[in-house]
């Protein structure tokens, strides 16, 4: 009788491990990519996607599929122009982290890249 308990228990602990991961990967982004909000940004959203495929070794196309863009502003100290940020934000509930691009604001020039995430 304790043995069936046991595996009755085990049984239902995976059913909600494999249910709770289901629902992670169908839950909507939070954050989605609003261009019109970011003017000009589509470039360097297109540089980081380029520069990423080649890193993975995958096509573009199966990039944009798997990664989408979060745009971040990070002011400088010295009160410059500051820094445009490309998040490519995985897939949920794929295995890996997400790579960075930063350039300068408005312009194509890569200051940082934080892409060894693999």
């Amino acid at each position: 009788m304790r043995i069936v308990t046991v595996v009755l228990f085990l049984a239902a602990i995976g059913l909600a491990f494999v249910a709770g991961y289901g629902l992670r990967r169908s839950a909507p982004s939070a954050s989605p990519y609003d261009p019109e909000y970011w003017p000009g940004s589509e470039a360097q959203i297109d540089d980081a996607y380029r520069r990423w495929s080649v890193k993975a070794g995958a096509p573009v196309d199966q990039v944009k599929g798997m990664w989408f863009p979060q745009l971040m502003f990070l002011p400088t100290r010295n009160q410059g122009i500051g820094l445009s940020c490309v998040k490519l934000r995985i897939e949920r509930g794929a295995i890996g982290d997400s790579p960075v691009y930063c350039y300068d604001n408005d312009t194509m020039k890569l200051v940082a890249e934080y892409s060894d995430v693999e």
